[in-house]
């Protein structure tokens, strides 16, 4: 019994992480994601927005004495 629990457990976390099950997005939900990749092409080619949060938080280095040891 308790293998079998554990078959079943094991199946239905397969099954429920797997793309294959997951839903076709719509036309609509593929149109919006071209325009916003186009947009990124000529306005973040990088992709370094998504790195704007994390910089915005960040402190400036501390600028070291090196002049005395």
């Amino acid at each position: 019994m308790m293998k079998l629990t554990r078959l079943l457990l094991a199946a239905l976390t397969i099954a429920v992480g797997c793309p294959a099950f997951a839903a076709d997005p719509t036309p609509e939900q593929k149109a919006q994601w071209a325009k916003e990749a186009e947009e990124r092409l000529h306005t973040d080619w990088a992709y370094l927005g998504r790195y704007r949060e994390a910089n915005a938080v960040m402190r400036a280095p501390v600028k070291a004495n090196r002049g005395s040891c």
